[in-house]
């Protein structure tokens, strides 16, 4: 070496030029939750249709009669646990004004709450007879409730499920449901324990 020429040194340590930069870890909850979200988009709404048949053949084989409108809440929650196997992406909450909501749910407070990739779902309940103008008018608002939860998202479905138990609703009042629904992107099903 000539004395001329200047060594070169490397102002890294030696360790530190040897350790390549690795890839992050991402943590295993991520991980799931991304999976999760993916595969709600895709079979939420087949979850909840199958639940909710096999609700209503509960309830036409009577192993399952609901009093009230709670008890289908509730047994849809423990047919939608048997399907998902977590209890990690089911809500029952009235926070948020739906009955049930099947997704990731990040924030705490309902003004905070963003719904992307979830199925939100309301339920009613009728067991007697009544007037037709005024079941229609809260199966209504009920729809309108629904339809706000999400608005503009397309990758939030949202439900709106009546049971119908001595079949009180006729075809006419069930057929103006379904087209109110439509128009609030909102899908009807409907169930009694004949069906």
């Amino acid at each position: 070496m000539h004395t001329h020429q200047k060594r070169r040194f490397n102002s890294r340590r030696p360790h530190q030029a040897t350790r390549r930069r690795r890839a992050p870890l991402y943590p295993t909850a991520q991980i799931c939750a991304h999976a999760w979200r993916r595969a709600t988009s895709m079979k939420s709404a087949r979850i909840f249709q199958n639940s909710w048949h096999k609700l209503c053949k509960m309830a036409g084989s009577c192993t399952f009669t609901p009093h009230q409108e709670q008890d289908i809440v509730c047994m849809m929650y423990h047919l939608w646990l048997e399907e998902v196997g977590s209890a990690k992406v089911l809500h029952a909450s009235s926070t948020w004004n739906v009955d049930l909501i099947l997704g990731d749910m990040k924030a705490e407070k309902r003004k905070d709450q963003k719904f992307t990739h979830c199925l939100v779902a309301e339920f009613k309940f009728i067991l007697r007879r009544g007037r037709k103008s005024k079941r229609l008018k809260a199966a209504h608002q009920d729809i309108d409730r629904l339809a706000s939860v999400g608005r503009g998202d397309p990758t939030v479905r949202r439900f709106f499920a009546v049971f119908d138990n001595p079949k009180c609703v006729g075809e006419l009042e069930l057929d103006k449901l379904v087209r109110y629904g439509n128009r609030k992107d909102v899908k009807i099903l409907y169930g009694c324990p004949s069906s």
